[in-house]
């Protein structure tokens, strides 16, 4: 992803004044004596992409102007246009929060910023840039960088570093997101392990004989009482059929002892002569041969039935017998049974029973969720084992690319440090990604310009996102007039000649300017100022255009 400034131009509303500026694509010098404006030109540029310029000229009022740059985007022509807190990029308008979102999605950044309170932000402007522009007034304060933020604060710690790894490919977010994934994974895995020790710690307090014993022995309590009621419930009903039986018989047994008191008194009556009255039906007897004859006819015949009524008698009494040995048996055996019955329910503890069938109950749930757990704790492992394999693939290419970045990273610093014949035990090799500079007098300027010739450098080669580097002025503080040569064969050679980038840098000139001293080169586009930024009049038209514009834009208090 690679972006070209083009053109920048500054109108000032009040005077009806206007400043253009050309870029090239490659080395741009914008050249003044001091006080003309280079600073302010360099922030202004900025402040049309939506940087939080930190330090104005006290004469300056970033109010009274609108801001024009004109840029490509992989060769894709962009015009952007800022007045106050308000954007219009390609004659289309977008508010603070639209240009954040159309700067994230055009320069194709995939990344969000933690804020202190653990929300995510959407990258500032003045976030992406800040890798890529030098400010005199606030980028040479012991911190590279980070100093020349405004509103760092608002961010976690070393979230802005975040940003240039991201940059540099040294942070993957999708690597980020694994390892959240197995942070969240392992804490609930955590809490899965911590329930099943207190599932084990519950199961291990309980016997499995006791409990399953205790629960048989209510369950087969149960089961035998059920039993022994559904038993005697059938001895009663069997019982009721016996003796219904019972009196059937000794109904019919009575009808029959009837009949045998009938037979004994005809036969009685018949067998005694004497007698002139039936004892059975109280009619006179005929004592004629006929009716003696007729009468031991009858008397046979009475006999004859008289015998086998007993003979049925005894069979009714035998078998009211039998059921009376029966009921007999029966009474008994619903005796014993109701005994037992009743001897088991007083000698059971209910409430031991009852207790441990819900303690068997519950460790029968306990053991399916035990279960449960050891195949979600089994899955979360072969998930974070998952996930840990790529995060080591995608962190060893990082490590690569960091290691290879570093290498680069100490070979430029060693090799600046010897143009400036400076002492190598200087405490900024080996600090890749560390910000802080001590303060070492009059070399503190050389080791400034040394460390953001080197980011720059990385930037230039490793960044998938090329951004012009805006660098106002080299020299801030007292410098070593010593150093100046050495300085001057730096700048040259090894800022404008190796940086593989689009630069815009500030650059006094003068007898008494105390800057380095640029080469003149036929490839470098000087940008010569002599007069007040805006030193151009508008014509009528362009006037009536932004009186327009700025009627339009205060009548809809957008920003």
């Amino acid at each position: 992803m690679k972006v070209l400034f083009k053109k920048f131009k500054l109108i000032e509303i009040k005077n009806k004044k206007y400043g253009e500026y050309i870029f090239s694509d490659n080395i741009n010098i914008i050249s003044a004596e001091n006080t003309i404006g280079k600073s302010t030109l360099i922030k202004s540029i900025m402040y049309s992409l939506g940087f939080e310029i930190i330090k104005w000229s006290k004469k300056f009022k970033i109010e009274d102007f609108i801001y024009n740059i004109t840029l490509t985007i992989n060769n894709e022509p962009y015009e952007i246009l800022r007045y106050k807190d308000y954007w219009i990029i390609n004659n289309e308008y977008y508010s603070s929060d639209d240009y954040k979102k159309f700067l994230k999605k055009i320069l194709k950044i995939d990344i969000d910023l933690i804020l202190r309170s653990n929300g995510k932000s959407t990258l500032y402007p003045t976030d992406i840039f800040l890798y890529y522009y030098v400010d005199q007034d606030s980028s040479y304060n012991k911190k590279l960088f980070e100093n020349n933020h405004k509103s760092l604060q608002m961010y976690n710690k070393d979230e802005i570093k975040k940003l240039l790894r991201y940059f540099l490919g040294l942070y993957d977010e999708k690597l980020a997101s694994l390892k959240l994934k197995v942070t969240n994974i392992s804490k609930q895995k955590d809490k899965y392990d911590e329930r099943k020790k207190l599932v084990l710690k519950f199961l291990e307090e309980f016997s499995d004989i006791k409990i399953q014993t205790n629960a048989l022995k209510a369950e087969n309590y149960q089961r035998e009482k059920e039993n022994l009621e559904k038993l005697i419930n059938e001895y009663i009903n069997k019982r009721k059929e016996l003796e219904k039986e019972k009196y059937k018989y000794q109904t019919d047994w009575l009808k029959l002892d009837k009949e045998r008191i009938t037979y004994e008194n005809i036969y009685e009556t018949l067998t005694n002569p004497t007698s002139e009255i039936c004892l059975h039906c109280g009619s006179l007897i005929n004592k004629n041969f006929i009716d003696q004859l007729k009468i031991e006819d009858e008397k046979i015949t009475i006999l004859n039935s008289y015998g086998k009524l007993r003979e049925k008698m005894k069979e009714i009494s035998k078998k009211i017998d039998k059921t009376n040995e029966k009921l007999s048996f029966l009474e008994k055996e619903l005796k014993t049974k109701e005994k037992e019955y009743y001897s088991v329910k007083e000698n059971f503890d209910f409430n031991e029973i009852i207790k441990n069938n819900i303690n068997y109950e519950v460790k029968k749930r306990f053991e399916e969720e035990l279960d449960k757990l050891d195949n979600n704790i089994e899955l979360l492992k072969n998930q974070i084992l998952n996930f840990k394999k790529q995060i080591k693939e995608k962190t060893n290419l990082i490590e690569e690319k960091e290691e290879d970045i570093k290498l680069l990273y100490d070979k430029l610093i060693q090799e600046s440090l010897i143009k400036f014949e400076l002492d190598k035990d200087n405490n900024i090799d080996n600090k890749f990604l560390d910000f802080n500079v001590q303060d070492t007098g009059v070399s503190s300027n050389i080791i400034y310009i040394i460390l953001y010739y080197v980011y720059f450098q990385i930037l230039s080669q490793k960044s998938f996102l090329k951004l012009p580097i805006l660098w106002d002025a080299f020299i801030k503080e007292a410098f070593d007039e010593k150093k100046l040569p050495a300085l001057n064969k730096f700048v040259n050679e090894e800022v404008l000649g190796k940086i593989n980038n689009q630069i815009i840098i500030s650059n006094v000139i003068g007898q008494k300017s105390g800057d380095a001293k640029i080469n003149k080169n036929s490839s470098y586009n000087f940008i010569i100022l002599q007069e007040k930024l805006c030193n151009k009049d508008n014509t009528e038209l362009e006037n009536t255009l932004l009186d327009t514009f700025i009627q339009a834009m205060e009548k809809t208090k957008i920003y």
